[in-house]
């Protein structure tokens, strides 16, 4: 496991009030299987009993051929996140070789390597109810982007299966992590190196943000050029 990724699992253990995560995970290869209504009805399926089987609640998801999005909080008996979403892979990944076995789909890849997903996912803390909205509406128009559709309600593949409002947000109560609050003492420009991985949205133009209102978007960053997030 490289070093990135170990850091990003670290964010496991980010504490708010019953954080927000947002998930990327794609597919072993990137390879384009993902794109019909039978596969998308086996995630639905497994995202809505996640909160009985693993204490995890689903929110909104947004499925692409070879990867998807999705958001989730987890309940007081929540298993931990890395132990969800590899119980989360292996069910998926049974229900949908049975599902491209029956529908004729050709994937050699599945056939030569026998593994659907990567090893890895990409998981981030979202910080409010508004960073929510936020992320959701840059994931929703993935499918434009993509050149899949030209609106993003005509994409059939993106939802939501329950609320998963942050709880607990109290006007003066601070919930921000405790990574949060330490970066943001040192308020300091975040360094020349770093600008250049990150995205051309970030650029150097941010940097003279905070590190700590910075720190979490390299990682997502880094995570990109590694080929985990989407």
């Amino acid at each position: 496991m490289t070093s990135v990724h170990k850091h990003l699992r670290r964010l496991e253990r980010v504490w708010l009030d019953s954080p927000i995560y947002f998930i990327t995970t794609c597919i072993f290869e990137r390879r384009p299987i993902l794109g019909s209504r039978g596969i998308a009805a086996i995630f639905m399926q497994e995202w809505r009993t996640a909160r009985q089987r693993h204490g995890w609640a689903i929110g909104r998801y947004a499925i692409m051929p070879d990867h998807v999005h999705f958001f989730c909080r987890a309940e007081l008996s929540a298993k931990p996140l890395r132990i969800f979403m590899q119980k989360w892979k292996q069910w998926t990944s049974k229900r949908i070789a049975r599902e491209i076995a029956v529908a004729g789909i050709d994937d050699p890849g599945l056939k030569e390597s026998r593994t659907l997903w990567q090893e890895e996912f990409f998981d981030h803390v979202l910080r409010s109810n508004e960073s929510y909205s936020q992320k959701w509406e840059y994931v929703k128009v993935n499918p434009i982007r993509a050149g899949l559709v030209k609106k993003s309600d005509d994409w059939p593949f993106h939802g939501q299966i329950e609320s998963v409002d942050v709880v607990g947000c109290f006007p003066n109560r601070d919930h921000r992590s405790r990574l949060q609050r330490g970066l943001l003492a040192c308020r300091k420009p975040l360094p020349k190196p770093l600008t250049s991985i990150l995205s051309p949205q970030v650029g150097e133009a941010e940097s003279s943000r905070p590190l700590s209102m910075l720190v979490l978007d390299v990682y997502y960053a880094v995570t990109l050029r590694r080929g985990v997030g989407c």
